[in-house]
């Protein structure tokens, strides 16, 4: 039993894929609404409820949904508590016939029932292939950073002012899995990506990518550690740029909204490298990529789902021999789709 005017129960999936506790959610909140749009907050009321919470678990996900039990999900009727037959998995077209959908309570819900969740509807007016650096300079902190028309320049590197997008989808995706903020002994900034000595094929990848992309960028090996290379790329410039867009540390790395909103093949190129560095195949038949960040994990799920996949997420507590690290998060794409996945992606199609 619980009382709703004390305990709040829901998350709210908010359009740019982060989740936040319904209670702080507020007018003029953008959310994703069922149909995959992005929707503002119009209004929001509180009533007393008391009762039992329902726990709905979905299958491959062990992040119960806890809801009350007038809470109406959008849904379709399944076959009851009765195993779906290989001939009716065979007749998925039927099961997940959109003309079936309706609201059912909570409360109503039986096992077999199909439960929906929004497949986001790209935007290209949120989408500019285009990033500017210099937004990324502060003239009060960087004084000695010179801006041309074409170049951002500093004692230890230069960059290219404007770069693309779709240049930069792998360095981000192998950033958000294995990248962080780095700073010298000199106090210069810049951006690091550790790699298993095991990776020695996204370690290339990686390096193609920073001479292609920033020929004149001040990068490093360091081969010292007993595991696994640092490349380290020192850059004022480009550690405020990633540390403000995708976050530094593991819980806080997160997905900004104009990527979310890119093309198809871009989106592949940043979930390709993404399971390169964070990723992989552990059992057969299903491919897993890990965080430790929340929003990150929320973030890949609609990703993966914007593409047509079906994908589940399993939650994991550190474990007692080390309880100081962080929780993390699995995203699975398995069984017969992981093949039709995995075909997009050009070097983890090589791998597994």
């Amino acid at each position: 039993p619980f009382d709703a005017t004390k305990v709040f129960i829901s998350e709210v999936l908010m359009a740019d894929g982060s989740r936040k506790p319904i209670e702080n959610i507020h007018i003029g909140d953008i959310v994703l609404a069922k149909n995959g749009t992005a929707r503002p907050v119009v209004d929001s009321y509180e009533y007393p409820c008391s009762g039992d919470i329902i726990k709905l678990h979905i299958a491959g996900n062990n992040i119960p949904l806890r809801v009350t039990p007038g809470h109406m999900i959008w849904a379709i009727r399944g076959y009851g508590k009765k195993r779906p037959t290989t001939k009716v998995q065979r007749e998925r077209s039927i099961l997940y016939d959109q003309s079936k959908l309706e609201y059912i309570a909570a409360g109503d819900l039986q096992p077999g029932d199909i439960v929906t969740y929004p497949r986001l509807r790209p935007d290209s007016n949120k989408y500019n292939d285009t990033i500017d650096l210099a937004a990324f300079v502060r003239a009060d902190k960087h004084p000695h950073i010179k801006i041309t028309d074409t170049d951002i320049s500093s004692p230890v590197s230069s960059l290219p002012r404007y770069i693309s997008v779709r240049s930069i989808a792998r360095l981000v995706g192998y950033y958000v899995a294995e990248g962080g903020t780095v700073c010298d002994s000199k106090g210069t900034k810049g951006i690091h990506f550790t790699l298993g000595n095991s990776k020695a094929t996204a370690q290339d990848d990686l390096l193609d990518i920073l001479t292609t992309v920033l020929p004149k960028a001040s990068v490093g090996v360091d081969l010292t550690r007993k595991n696994a290379n640092r490349i380290n790329v020192f850059s004022v410039v480009l550690a405020e740029f990633f540390e403000t867009q995708f976050g530094s540390s593991p819980t806080e790395k997160r997905i900004p909204e104009f990527l979310l909103h890119a093309p198809d093949d871009v989106i592949w190129d940043f979930l390709d490298a993404a399971f390169m560095g964070d990723g992989g195949r552990t059992v057969p038949r299903r491919l897993d990529y890990s965080t430790a960040s929340d929003t990150l994990a929320s973030q890949m799920e609609l990703l993966i789902r914007r593409l047509g996949f079906i994908s589940q997420i399993q939650f994991h507590e550190p474990p007692a021999s080390n309880p100081e690290w962080s929780p993390r998060y699995r995203i699975y794409i398995s069984g017969a789709q992981i093949d039709r996945f995995v075909r997009h992606l050009r070097l983890i199609s090589q791998l597994v």
